[in-house]
Protein backbone atom coordinates (compact mmCIF):
# COMPACT_ATOMS: atom_id res chain seq x y z
CA UNK A 1 0.00 0.00 0.00
CA UNK A 2 1.09 3.56 -0.68
CA UNK A 3 -1.75 5.24 1.24
CA UNK A 4 -1.96 5.10 5.04
CA UNK A 5 -3.14 7.29 7.91
CA UNK A 6 -1.55 8.27 11.18
CA UNK A 7 -3.03 8.07 14.68
CA UNK A 8 -4.70 11.46 14.21
CA UNK A 9 -6.48 10.36 11.02
CA UNK A 10 -4.27 12.33 8.62
CA UNK A 11 -3.90 10.61 5.24
CA UNK A 12 -0.30 9.98 4.18
CA UNK A 13 0.38 9.48 0.46
CA UNK A 14 3.92 8.18 0.06
CA UNK A 15 3.87 9.09 -3.65
CA UNK A 16 3.67 12.77 -2.68
CA UNK A 17 6.69 12.61 -0.36
CA UNK A 18 10.39 12.87 -1.18
CA UNK A 19 11.77 12.09 2.27
CA UNK A 20 10.58 9.44 4.75
CA UNK A 21 12.73 9.73 7.87
CA UNK A 22 9.94 11.47 9.80
CA UNK A 23 7.63 8.47 9.28
CA UNK A 24 9.71 5.94 11.18
CA UNK A 25 8.59 4.34 14.45
CA UNK A 26 5.04 5.72 14.42
CA UNK A 27 1.68 3.94 14.40
CA UNK A 28 -0.22 3.87 11.10
CA UNK A 29 -3.57 2.45 10.07
CA UNK A 30 -5.32 1.30 6.90
CA UNK A 31 -7.74 4.07 5.85
CA UNK A 32 -10.21 1.45 4.57
CA UNK A 33 -10.27 -1.36 7.14
CA UNK A 34 -8.57 0.60 9.99
CA UNK A 35 -6.21 -2.26 10.78
CA UNK A 36 -2.65 -1.58 11.94
CA UNK A 37 -0.04 -0.88 9.24
CA UNK A 38 3.74 -1.08 9.30
CA UNK A 39 5.80 1.50 7.40
CA UNK A 40 8.59 -0.13 5.38
CA UNK A 41 11.39 1.50 3.43
CA UNK A 42 14.09 -1.07 2.71
CA UNK A 43 16.73 -1.33 0.03
CA UNK A 44 14.92 -3.98 -1.99
CA UNK A 45 11.46 -2.42 -2.08
CA UNK A 46 10.02 1.06 -2.51
CA UNK A 47 8.62 2.83 0.55
CA UNK A 48 5.19 1.38 1.38
CA UNK A 49 2.76 0.39 4.11
CA UNK A 50 1.95 -3.23 4.90
CA UNK A 51 -0.79 -4.72 7.05
CA UNK A 52 0.42 -6.39 10.22
CA UNK A 53 -1.98 -9.20 9.36
CA UNK A 54 -4.04 -9.60 6.18
CA UNK A 55 -6.38 -11.88 8.09
CA UNK A 56 -7.79 -8.80 9.81
CA UNK A 57 -8.37 -6.81 6.60
CA UNK A 58 -11.84 -6.77 5.08
CA UNK A 59 -10.35 -5.92 1.67
CA UNK A 60 -8.07 -7.92 -0.58
CA UNK A 61 -4.46 -6.69 -0.69
CA UNK A 62 -1.86 -8.66 -2.62
CA UNK A 63 1.80 -8.81 -1.66
CA UNK A 64 2.84 -6.01 -4.02
CA UNK A 65 6.16 -6.25 -5.82
CA UNK A 66 8.67 -3.46 -6.29
CA UNK A 67 7.48 -3.26 -9.89
CA UNK A 68 3.84 -2.81 -8.89
CA UNK A 69 4.48 -0.26 -6.14
CA UNK A 70 6.83 1.78 -8.32
CA UNK A 71 4.54 1.76 -11.38
CA UNK A 72 1.58 2.92 -9.29
CA UNK A 73 3.58 5.89 -8.03
CA UNK A 74 4.92 6.75 -11.48
CA UNK A 75 1.58 6.67 -13.25
CA UNK A 76 -0.12 8.55 -10.41
CA UNK A 77 2.44 11.36 -10.67
CA UNK A 78 2.13 11.37 -14.45
CA UNK A 79 -1.64 11.73 -14.25
CA UNK A 80 -1.39 14.49 -11.63
CA UNK A 81 0.49 16.73 -14.03
CA UNK A 82 -2.70 17.33 -16.04
CA UNK A 83 -5.63 15.60 -14.31
CA UNK A 84 -7.28 14.97 -10.98
CA UNK A 85 -6.07 11.57 -9.80
CA UNK A 86 -6.33 9.62 -6.55
CA UNK A 87 -4.09 6.75 -5.54
CA UNK A 88 -5.54 3.52 -4.08
CA UNK A 89 -9.07 4.90 -4.27
CA UNK A 90 -11.68 2.95 -2.31
CA UNK A 91 -15.13 2.39 -3.84
CA UNK A 92 -17.55 1.39 -1.02
CA UNK A 93 -20.40 0.15 -3.31
CA UNK A 94 -18.20 -2.65 -4.67
CA UNK A 95 -15.67 -2.86 -1.81
CA UNK A 96 -12.74 -2.50 -4.22
CA UNK A 97 -9.67 -0.31 -4.23
CA UNK A 98 -8.60 1.00 -7.64
CA UNK A 99 -4.87 1.42 -8.11
CA UNK A 100 -5.54 4.90 -9.54
CA UNK A 101 -8.83 6.73 -10.06
CA UNK A 102 -8.78 9.49 -12.70
CA UNK A 103 -11.38 12.26 -12.82
CA UNK A 104 -13.75 10.08 -10.74
CA UNK A 105 -14.69 7.99 -13.78
CA UNK A 106 -11.67 6.01 -14.96
CA UNK A 107 -10.06 3.23 -12.91
CA UNK A 108 -6.49 2.25 -13.76
CA UNK A 109 -5.49 -1.25 -12.69
CA UNK A 110 -1.81 -2.19 -12.92
CA UNK A 111 -1.39 -5.97 -12.99
CA UNK A 112 2.14 -7.33 -12.66
CA UNK A 113 1.46 -10.96 -11.80
CA UNK A 114 -1.02 -13.62 -12.96
CA UNK A 115 -4.41 -13.76 -11.27
CA UNK A 116 -7.36 -16.08 -11.65
CA UNK A 117 -9.89 -15.47 -14.41
CA UNK A 118 -12.59 -15.53 -11.74
CA UNK A 119 -10.91 -12.70 -9.85
CA UNK A 120 -10.31 -10.68 -13.03
CA UNK A 121 -13.91 -11.03 -14.13
CA UNK A 122 -15.25 -10.10 -10.69
CA UNK A 123 -13.16 -6.95 -10.47
CA UNK A 124 -13.93 -5.80 -14.01
CA UNK A 125 -17.66 -6.47 -13.87
CA UNK A 126 -17.89 -4.69 -10.50
CA UNK A 127 -16.48 -1.52 -12.04
CA UNK A 128 -18.87 -1.77 -14.96
CA UNK A 129 -21.86 -2.19 -12.65
CA UNK A 130 -21.27 1.24 -11.09
CA UNK A 131 -20.47 2.98 -14.39
CA UNK A 132 -16.69 3.09 -14.00
CA UNK A 133 -14.46 2.45 -17.02
CA UNK A 134 -11.45 0.30 -16.18
CA UNK A 135 -8.18 0.04 -18.09
CA UNK A 136 -5.92 -2.87 -17.21
CA UNK A 137 -2.23 -2.18 -17.90
CA UNK A 138 0.10 -5.16 -17.67
CA UNK A 139 3.55 -5.56 -16.14
CA UNK A 140 6.45 -7.55 -17.55
CA UNK A 141 5.23 -11.04 -16.62
CA UNK A 142 2.04 -10.46 -18.61
CA UNK A 143 3.50 -8.83 -21.73
CA UNK A 144 2.36 -10.24 -25.07
CA UNK A 145 4.92 -12.48 -26.73
CA UNK A 146 4.49 -14.97 -29.57
CA UNK A 147 1.56 -16.79 -27.95
CA UNK A 148 -1.58 -15.72 -26.15
CA UNK A 149 -2.72 -17.38 -22.92
CA UNK A 150 -6.33 -17.54 -21.82
CA UNK A 151 -5.63 -14.94 -19.13
CA UNK A 152 -4.09 -12.50 -21.61
CA UNK A 153 -7.06 -12.96 -23.93
CA UNK A 154 -9.22 -11.42 -21.23
CA UNK A 155 -7.11 -8.25 -21.06
CA UNK A 156 -7.81 -7.35 -24.70
CA UNK A 157 -9.79 -4.27 -25.72
CA UNK A 158 -11.34 -3.37 -29.09
CA UNK A 159 -11.83 -0.23 -31.16
CA UNK A 160 -12.76 0.30 -34.81
CA UNK A 161 -9.62 2.41 -35.32
CA UNK A 162 -7.03 -0.17 -34.24
CA UNK A 163 -8.86 -3.47 -33.76
CA UNK A 164 -7.90 -5.54 -30.71
CA UNK A 165 -5.30 -3.91 -28.46
CA UNK A 166 -3.38 -4.47 -25.23
CA UNK A 167 -1.64 -2.10 -22.78
CA UNK A 168 1.78 -2.83 -21.23
CA UNK A 169 4.22 -1.16 -18.83
CA UNK A 170 7.99 -1.58 -18.70
CA UNK A 171 9.29 -0.42 -15.32
CA UNK A 172 12.99 -0.71 -16.23
CA UNK A 173 12.72 1.09 -19.59
CA UNK A 174 10.14 3.58 -18.23
CA UNK A 175 7.82 2.97 -21.20
CA UNK A 176 4.07 2.58 -21.70
CA UNK A 177 3.28 0.43 -24.77
CA UNK A 178 0.15 -0.25 -26.74
CA UNK A 179 0.08 -3.34 -28.97
CA UNK A 180 -2.70 -3.22 -31.54
CA UNK A 181 -4.08 -4.63 -34.78
CA UNK A 182 -3.65 -7.95 -32.99
CA UNK A 183 -4.23 -11.04 -35.12
CA UNK A 184 -3.46 -14.70 -34.57
CA UNK A 185 -2.96 -17.48 -37.07
CA UNK A 186 -4.27 -21.01 -36.71
CA UNK A 187 -1.11 -22.10 -34.92
CA UNK A 188 -1.72 -19.48 -32.28
CA UNK A 189 1.13 -17.18 -33.39
CA UNK A 190 0.54 -13.48 -32.82
CA UNK A 191 1.18 -10.58 -35.14
CA UNK A 192 0.64 -6.96 -34.14
CA UNK A 193 1.90 -3.40 -34.34
CA UNK A 194 3.13 -1.50 -31.29
CA UNK A 195 3.85 2.05 -30.18
CA UNK A 196 5.86 3.18 -27.15
CA UNK A 197 5.36 6.25 -24.97
CA UNK A 198 8.15 7.36 -22.63
CA UNK A 199 7.02 8.06 -19.06
CA UNK A 200 6.05 11.70 -18.42
CA UNK A 201 6.18 12.58 -22.12
CA UNK A 202 2.80 14.07 -23.05
CA UNK A 203 -0.54 13.87 -21.28
CA UNK A 204 -1.20 10.35 -20.04
CA UNK A 205 -4.98 10.56 -20.40
CA UNK A 206 -4.56 11.63 -24.04
CA UNK A 207 -2.24 8.67 -24.65
CA UNK A 208 -4.86 6.29 -23.23
CA UNK A 209 -7.30 7.73 -25.79
CA UNK A 210 -4.99 6.47 -28.57
CA UNK A 211 -7.44 3.70 -29.67
CA UNK A 212 -10.16 6.25 -30.42
CA UNK A 213 -8.17 9.08 -32.00
CA UNK A 214 -8.37 9.75 -35.74
CA UNK A 215 -5.26 8.39 -37.42
CA UNK A 216 -3.80 7.42 -40.76
CA UNK A 217 -4.47 3.93 -42.06
CA UNK A 218 -2.05 1.36 -40.63
CA UNK A 219 -1.62 -2.20 -41.87
CA UNK A 220 0.19 -5.46 -41.13
CA UNK A 221 1.55 -7.81 -43.79
CA UNK A 222 0.56 -11.43 -43.18
CA UNK A 223 1.53 -14.74 -44.74
CA UNK A 224 -0.64 -16.33 -47.37
CA UNK A 225 -3.78 -18.21 -46.24
CA UNK A 226 -3.43 -21.92 -45.54
CA UNK A 227 -4.50 -24.19 -48.36
CA UNK A 228 -7.03 -26.89 -47.61
CA UNK A 229 -4.59 -29.81 -47.94
CA UNK A 230 -2.11 -28.31 -45.47
CA UNK A 231 -4.83 -27.29 -43.02
CA UNK A 232 -6.31 -30.80 -42.84
CA UNK A 233 -2.85 -32.27 -42.29
CA UNK A 234 -2.16 -29.72 -39.57
CA UNK A 235 -5.48 -30.43 -37.81
CA UNK A 236 -4.80 -34.17 -37.86
CA UNK A 237 -1.47 -33.66 -36.11
CA UNK A 238 -2.98 -31.33 -33.52
CA UNK A 239 -5.68 -33.84 -32.64
CA UNK A 240 -3.07 -36.59 -32.28
CA UNK A 241 -1.09 -34.51 -29.74
CA UNK A 242 -4.39 -33.57 -28.00
CA UNK A 243 -4.19 -29.81 -28.53
CA UNK A 244 -6.97 -28.46 -26.29
CA UNK A 245 -8.14 -25.77 -28.71
CA UNK A 246 -8.68 -28.20 -31.56
CA UNK A 247 -10.14 -30.90 -29.32
CA UNK A 248 -12.75 -28.32 -28.27
CA UNK A 249 -13.61 -27.60 -31.89
CA UNK A 250 -13.74 -31.32 -32.67
CA UNK A 251 -16.22 -31.75 -29.81
CA UNK A 252 -18.44 -28.99 -31.21
CA UNK A 253 -18.40 -30.62 -34.63
CA UNK A 254 -19.28 -34.02 -33.14
CA UNK A 255 -22.28 -32.46 -31.37
CA UNK A 256 -23.59 -31.48 -34.81
CA UNK A 257 -22.88 -34.92 -36.28
CA UNK A 258 -19.84 -33.69 -38.24
CA UNK A 259 -16.16 -34.62 -38.44
CA UNK A 260 -13.63 -31.79 -38.37
CA UNK A 261 -11.28 -33.73 -40.70
CA UNK A 262 -13.99 -34.36 -43.31
CA UNK A 263 -16.49 -31.51 -43.10
CA UNK A 264 -15.46 -28.40 -45.10
CA UNK A 265 -14.27 -25.68 -42.72
CA UNK A 266 -15.51 -22.07 -42.86
CA UNK A 267 -13.55 -19.87 -45.31
CA UNK A 268 -12.21 -17.76 -42.45
CA UNK A 269 -9.97 -20.68 -41.50
CA UNK A 270 -7.79 -19.97 -44.50
CA UNK A 271 -6.84 -16.46 -43.36
CA UNK A 272 -5.11 -15.09 -40.26
CA UNK A 273 -8.50 -14.30 -38.79
CA UNK A 274 -9.74 -11.38 -36.79
CA UNK A 275 -8.75 -12.50 -33.30
CA UNK A 276 -12.18 -12.66 -31.69
CA UNK A 277 -13.60 -14.53 -34.67
CA UNK A 278 -10.92 -17.17 -34.23
CA UNK A 279 -11.91 -17.72 -30.60
CA UNK A 280 -15.57 -17.78 -31.46
CA UNK A 281 -15.03 -20.56 -33.99
CA UNK A 282 -13.29 -22.53 -31.26
CA UNK A 283 -16.39 -22.34 -29.11
CA UNK A 284 -15.11 -19.57 -26.82
CA UNK A 285 -18.33 -17.59 -26.77
CA UNK A 286 -17.29 -15.86 -23.55
CA UNK A 287 -14.17 -14.37 -25.14
CA UNK A 288 -13.77 -10.65 -24.55
CA UNK A 289 -16.89 -10.57 -22.39
CA UNK A 290 -15.09 -8.23 -20.00
CA UNK A 291 -14.58 -5.46 -22.52
CA UNK A 292 -17.79 -5.63 -24.48
CA UNK A 293 -20.68 -3.23 -24.23
CA UNK A 294 -23.75 -3.57 -26.44
CA UNK A 295 -22.12 -1.06 -28.80
CA UNK A 296 -18.73 -2.78 -29.01
CA UNK A 297 -20.37 -6.19 -29.36
CA UNK A 298 -22.19 -4.95 -32.46
CA UNK A 299 -18.95 -3.42 -33.78
CA UNK A 300 -17.04 -6.69 -33.33
CA UNK A 301 -19.78 -8.69 -35.04
CA UNK A 302 -19.73 -6.22 -37.92
CA UNK A 303 -15.95 -6.60 -38.07
CA UNK A 304 -16.28 -10.39 -38.39
CA UNK A 305 -18.64 -10.11 -41.32
CA UNK A 306 -16.84 -7.35 -43.23
CA UNK A 307 -13.42 -8.93 -42.70
CA UNK A 308 -14.51 -12.23 -44.22
CA UNK A 309 -16.44 -10.57 -47.06
CA UNK A 310 -13.41 -8.54 -48.08
CA UNK A 311 -10.86 -11.38 -48.16
CA UNK A 312 -13.11 -13.73 -50.07
CA UNK A 313 -13.15 -11.18 -52.90
CA UNK A 314 -9.44 -10.40 -53.24
CA UNK A 315 -6.97 -12.30 -55.40
CA UNK A 316 -4.90 -14.80 -53.43
CA UNK A 317 -1.13 -14.23 -53.30
CA UNK A 318 1.92 -15.19 -51.24
CA UNK A 319 1.05 -12.51 -48.67
CA UNK A 320 -1.61 -9.92 -48.04
CA UNK A 321 -2.39 -6.94 -45.83
CA UNK A 322 -4.53 -6.79 -42.68
CA UNK A 323 -6.31 -3.52 -41.93
CA UNK A 324 -8.14 -1.86 -39.01
CA UNK A 325 -11.87 -2.66 -38.68
CA UNK A 326 -12.96 0.73 -40.05
CA UNK A 327 -11.27 -0.12 -43.39
CA UNK A 328 -13.53 -3.13 -43.88
CA UNK A 329 -16.57 -1.01 -42.99
CA UNK A 330 -15.76 1.32 -45.89
CA UNK A 331 -15.12 -1.58 -48.27
CA UNK A 332 -18.46 -3.21 -47.38
CA UNK A 333 -21.02 -0.37 -47.19
CA UNK A 334 -24.43 -1.42 -45.95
Amino acid sequence: MIIGQDAGGTIINLADLKEFSSLKDKPYYCPYCYCRLIFKNGQLKAAHFAHESLRDCSLYWENESLEHLSLKKMLYRWFCRDNQAQLEFYLPPIKQVADIMVEDKLAIEIQCSPLSLKRLRERTSSYQEIGITVIWILGKKLHLTSKLTELKENFLYFSSNIGFYYWELDYEAQILTIKYLIHVDLKGRLIFRSQNFAFNQGKLLDILRFPYQARRLEVIRADAPFNQKYLKSYLRRQLMVKNSRWLKLQELYYQEGKNILITPLPPIFYFPPAFSYYLRLLGRKDSNQLIQTSKSTASIQNYYENYLSYYLKIKKSSSFLLYPPKFYDKMNPK
